[in-house]
Formats: C-alpha cells, structure tokens, sequence
C-alpha cells in the first residue's frame, strides 16, 4: 500500500482523489445511516435557511466550484449530512483505493473547494 503526501499542515492529503474518494465514502454512509440531525448541526441548517444572506452564499458556493473539478458534494445539504456523520467520529486512517491517508481535520475536506468560492467567503465572513 501506498501512504499519500499531505499539504502543509498535514490536515488533509495533496492528493485530492484521495479526499474526495473518502468524500464519497462518507456520502455513501449518510445514505446508508440515515442518522437523526445533531443538534448544532440543525441549528446550522435552520440558520440558512432563515437567513436569505447565508442561503444564497451556501447555495452559490456549491455553484461556483470550477468547472472540471470533480468535486463530491454538489449541495449544502450534502456538506450538512457529512457534517452530520463526522460529528461523533475521532479522525482516524483509512485505507481508499489501496492508499493509506489520514484526513486528520474532516471539516476542510468537506468544505475545501467551497469555502474558496465567493459565496464561501460570504459564508464564512456573515455575522
């Protein structure tokens, strides 16, 4: 097995098949589960959705990911199922596609691409 190289920091791996490929297992599980909403992250759902500034930025993130990148998570409702299911889980390695990796903070692998976006950054900068 191979160990993949990780960016600085070592939150995440460079290799970026490698995270969405955990991405996808993760979307997989959700679907599998079908776990109940934890609490934050209800009150996160309930606070786009009230909110128009924070619906249209969460919305457009998505959106705005560039074309070609073969980004997992299409929606904010699917960040918010990940979200869901990484939030009584301690990191751990995993082994995906015979590579052996550590998504050690799950939050900026959820959220990579789409927090770089302009509607991100309205995300993220909205009081």
């Amino acid at each position: 097995m191979e160990h993949v190289k990780y960016r600085i920091g070592k939150w995440l791996p460079s290799d970026r098949a490698h995270i969405n490929a955990w991405i996808k297992h993760k979307l997989r599980q959700t679907k599998k589960r079908k776990k109940k909403l934890h609490p934050v992250v209800k009150a996160l759902r309930n606070a786009i959705y009230k909110d128009p500034i924070l619906y249209m930025s969460f919305t457009s993130m998505y959106d705005e990911i560039p074309q070609g990148y073969k980004e997992p998570v299409k929606k904010f409702e699917q960040m918010l199922a990940i979200i869901n299911e990484i939030m009584t889980e301690a990191p751990c390695y995993s082994v995906v596609e015979d590579k052996v990796g550590l998504i050690g903070f799950p939050i900026n692998a959820i959220l990579d691409w789409a927090m770089g976006t302009r509607g991100g950054y309205l995300a993220f900068t909205h009081p």
